[in-house]
């Protein structure tokens, strides 16, 4: 039987998780871009 792994802890603070993410477009011109996007996951609540 395998262990299950620990789930992941929210961030508490600045930079401590973010999440990247790819993104591809085609434009109207019939160029394309490509894009990194990067979003650091700490919400400030209250």
């Amino acid at each position: 039987m395998s262990e299950r792994p620990e789930p992941s802890r929210p961030a508490m603070d600045v930079n401590q998780a973010r999440s990247i993410d790819f993104m591809h477009n085609q434009l109207a011109d019939d160029s394309s871009i490509r894009l990194l996007n990067v979003a650091n996951n700490y919400n400030r609540l209250g």
